[in-house]
């Protein structure tokens, strides 16, 4: 989102982005929070 539109300022980003997460519906959230959990368990496995 941000690439789109450099000129815009960070928060304002994050804003439009929260909103936006905000608007879909829990299963349409279900794909990205599987992949933040892989991210988080292959983070945390690498640290061991």
């Amino acid at each position: 989102m941000y690439f789109k539109s450099p000129e815009k300022r960070v928060t304002i980003v994050a804003r439009e982005a929260g909103k936006q997460w905000s608007a879909m519906s829990d299963s349409s959230k279900a794909k990205y929070i599987e992949l933040a959990e892989r991210a988080k368990r292959r983070r945390y496995s690498t640290r061991r």
